[in-house]
C-alpha cells in the first residue's frame, strides 16, 4: 500500500523515535511510506537525536524555520500557543493536500495532535482509510500543561470519531477515549516497541567500554536509569532509597543517564546523601550510544511515570535482558507482568520500590532470570515490525475500510 503519515512534532525526543520505527517497520512489510512533516523537520536524519541531549541543533538548511517554532513553543503564553497549533491546519492542508495530489494513496495515518483535524478530514474527502495514533489526549496532566481544554475536547471527539481504526499506546488512553464515547472495538491498545537490531543481545557493550569509563568493579552492582529528567520520573527517590540501600549493599552504583532542568536539585540532593562518589551522573548522552550506557547496568528502573504514556526506554531495557522495577500504571502493566518479565511495586509507595530493589540487588539469580524473560518477551511481542503488522491487520478486520 501507498501510505501518507502525518505528524505535527519536532521529533527530537521518543516521539520522532516512534514515529520513523514505525515509519520504518511499515516499509519492511513493503508499503511505501511518505511522511509529513513541520517545515525544517527530517525525521529520516533527525528522529530522537535530542532524546538524552540538551539544545543539539539541527542540520536542516531551514533550520530558521524550527527555531521561530521552536521560540513559539518555549517563550508564548499557553493559549496562544494552542491558538497557533489551531492555525497550523492551514499549513497541513497544503502539505497534505500536495501529498494526496502527487501519490496515488491508499491509506492514511496521523500521529495525533491537540487541534490537528485537517487530516482526517481530507481522509474523509477522499475516501482513504484513517488511522490515528493517540499518544495523549485532552484533559490530562502532561510535562506540557493545556489552557483551552473545551474547545481542544470537543474538536478531539470529532476527530475520533472521523477515524477508522484509534491506536493507542496504554489502554489507560482507550479506558478514557470510551469514557468519552468513542466505541470501543475500533481502539486498539498498541504499547511502543523497540529496534530489535539497535537493541540486541548481540549490541550489548561486550567491551564495557562504560563500566570502564566510571571505573566500575566486575563485583560492581548498577542500578541505572536513562531519560528526562522530569519532577515526575522521582528521580530524587530513587537517590534516597539508593542511600538507604547502599548501607546494605556497599558494592552498588546508581548511575542516572541523561539531563534536563532539575539536575541541579538532584546533584544538590547526591550531594547530602552522604554517598554522592557512588551516584553516577552521565550528563548528556548521544542516542547512538544509549545501548552502551543499558549495558552498564545490572538492573534497571524506573521510579515513577505519568499515566498515559508507553516509555520507550522501558522496551529498550527489557531488549538487553536488564531486569525492569517499575510502577503499577497502565502503560507499565501492559506490558510487564509482575514476577515473570519484570518486578512491580505500587506507584508511589517508595517503600516497596526499596524492597523489589533489595530483592535484586541480592539475588543475581533473580536479576538473570528476570532479565532474560524480559528479552524473549521482547522478540516475540513488541518488535516494531510487530507493532506494524498488528495495525494493518486490526484495519483490515474493520469493514468497512473507508468512511461512509
Amino acid at each position: 500500500m501507498n501510505i501518507l503519515y502525518h505528524h505535527r512534532t519536532m521529533g527530537r525526543g521518543a516521539e520522532g523515535v516512534h514515529i520513523v520505527s514505525m515509519v520504518k517497520a511499515l516499509e519492511s512489510l513493503g508499503h511505501i511510506v511518505e511522511i509529513v512533516s513541520p517545515p525544517s523537520v527530517d525525521l529520516r536524519k533527525e528522529a530522537g537525536c535530542n532524546v538524552f541531549k540538551l539544545d543539539q541543533q539541527t542540520t536542516s538548511p531551514f533550520a530558521f524555520v524550527g527555531r521561530i517554532l521552536k521560540f513559539i513553543a518555549q517563550k508564548a503564553p499557553q493559549a496562544i500557543f494552542e491558538l497557533f497549533e489551531l492555525f497550523y491546519n492551514l499549513y497541513a492542508f497544503l502539505s497534505i493536500r500536495r501529498a494526496v495530489n502527487r501519490f496515488h494513496l491508499d491509506m492514511v495515518y496521523e500521529r495525533y495532535a491537540f487541534f490537528s483535524f485537517i487530516c482526517g478530514f481530507i481522509a474523509k474527502q477522499k475516501k482513504l482509510p484513517f488511522i490515528l495514533e493517540v499518544n495523549e489526549i485532552s484533559g490530562i496532566k502532561r510535562f506540557r500543561g493545556q489552557s483551552l481544554v473545551r474547545l481542544t475536547t470537543w474538536i478531539e471527539k470529532k476527530i475520533f470519531e472521523n477515524a477508522d481504526l484509534i491506536t493507542v499506546v496504554s489502554s489507560f488512553l482507550k479506558k478514557s477515549i470510551v469514557a468519552r464515547g468513542i466505541t470501543a472495538d475500533k481502539i486498539l491498545v498498541l504499547p511502543n516497541g523497540v529496534d530489535l537490531q539497535k537493541f540486541s543481545i548481540d549490541s550489548l557493550d561486550s567491551e564495557n567500554t562504560v563500566r570502564e569509563k566510571y571505573t566500575l568493579k566486575k563485583e560492581t552492582i548498577v542500578i541505572g536509569f536513562v531519560g528526562w529528567f522530569a519532577e515526575w520520573d522521582r528521580l530524587d527517590k530513587i537517590i534516597e532509597i539508593f542511600a538507604e540501600l547502599f548501607l546494605s549493599y556497599p558494592s552498588s552504583k546508581l548511575m542516572l543517564v541523561g539531563d534536563g532542568k532539575i539536575m541541579p536539585q538532584l546533584k544538590e540532593k547526591a550531594h547530602k546523601s552522604g554517598i554522592k562518589d557512588h551516584i553516577i551522573f552521565t550528563g548528556p548522552v548521544s542516542r547512538l550510544d544509549v545501548q552502551k550506557y543499558i549495558s552498564a547496568f545490572d538492573i534497571s528502573v524506573l521510579p515513577h511515570s505519568n499515566e498515559f504514556g508507553s516509555p520507550i526506554v522501558l522496551f529498550e531495557f527489557m531488549a538487553l535482558g536488564k531486569p525492569v522495577v517499575a510502577p503499577t500504571l497502565d502503560p507499565i502493566t501492559d506490558v510487564i507482568e509482575d514476577g515473570k518479565n519484570g518486578l512491580l511495586f505500587p506507584a508511589g509507595n517508595f517503600v516497596e520500590l526499596k524492597h523489589v530493589l533489595g530483592k535484586l540487588l541480592s539475588d543475581k539469580h533473580l536479576r538473570e532470570e528476570i532479565g532474560q524473560a524480559a528479552r524473549r518477551d521482547i522478540v516475540e511481542n513488541h518488535s516494531w515490525e510487530c507493532k506494524a503488522e498488528q495495525v494493518i491487520s486490526a484495519l483490515f478486520k474493520r469493514k468497512p475500510l473507508q468512511n461512509t
